[in-house]
């Protein structure tokens, strides 16, 4: 099991079919939308619990969610921090319409979010939900010294990783998404068609969670990130912890200093 977990080959930029801006919304929507579904199966983030809790201490219970898609990490998250959360932002460089009328206190930002420059007026903690692995070096450490130049908390978290065992447990996604769409709320002849008749949602599902895995930072190479951009205002803190199915989360903590040791 050691040999399958071990990560393989240096990491590759490549690029996801979701990345470009000529993929289809529906198709982008339909991706992000299985993402949430079996988030809510399976609560893969539930380990970072405390250092959400922490940043909700430290920033009166602002959150603003970046490259959030459909928002299914935080929104899943805000429910096991009850009372916590005053305020959850959801933003993304490609907006998610909601479909449901959203929870208390979750905003759904409808401006596109540029997570290197982030609005003054989106206040509060950041997170980024496996999606820090699509921004290349010069783009991921212009978001992290955004973060650090405003001062403010931040958390990246990712499942996946350049692991066999991670590859092999991503494959049946192809053949789960076909299972889950119905579940889907609310239903859209859109989707249905995407998926049973041609079956976009379910292709670009397996093509860019695999992809995924190849493009996700080890934490050595975070480390390498990390080593441009040290502050004694700031400070840094990654690694690993285990999560469900025998995965591992690989975390990248900011804190401003003050607070840093509370």
């Amino acid at each position: 099991m050691n040999i399958l977990k071990k990560n393989f080959g240096k990491r590759k930029q490549l690029f996801e079919i979701q990345d470009f801006p000529s993929c289809p919304k529906v198709v982008r929507d339909g991706v992000t939308d299985l993402l949430v579904l079996n988030l809510k199966i399976v609560p893969i983030y539930a380990p970072v619990i405390p250092w959400l809790s922490k940043f909700a201490k430290i920033t009166n219970g602002h959150w603003v969610d970046l490259c959030a898609g459909a928002g299914g990490g935080s929104l899943i998250l805000k429910e096991k921090l009850p009372g916590q959360i005053k305020k959850l932002i959801l933003t993304d460089l490609y907006p998610h319409e909601p479909k449901n009328i959203l929870p208390e206190n979750v905003i759904a930002y409808q401006k596109p979010v540029d997570a290197r420059n982030v609005p003054i007026e989106l206040k509060g903690f950041r997170t980024l939900f496996t999606s820090f692995h699509h921004l290349n070096d010069q783009v991921a450490l212009e978001v992290l010294k955004n973060a650090m130049n405003t001062n403010t908390p931040l958390g990246i978290f990712e499942f996946t990783d350049r692991s066999i065992y991670c590859l092999l447990l991503m494959l049946p996604s192809f053949f789960t998404s076909f299972f889950l769409i119905p579940f889907i709320r609310p239903w859209k002849l859109s989707r249905f068609f995407w998926t049973y008749f041609i079956p976009l949602i379910p292709i670009v599902t397996l093509i860019d969670i695999t992809l995924s895995c190849f493009r996700t930072r080890n934490v050595e190479e975070m480390n390498t990130l990390l080593s441009e951009i040290k502050s004694e205002n700031y400070k840094w803190e990654n690694g690993k912890i285990p999560t469900y199915f025998g995965l591992s989360i690989t975390y990248t903590i900011g804190l401003p200093t003050e607070v840093g040791d509370k």
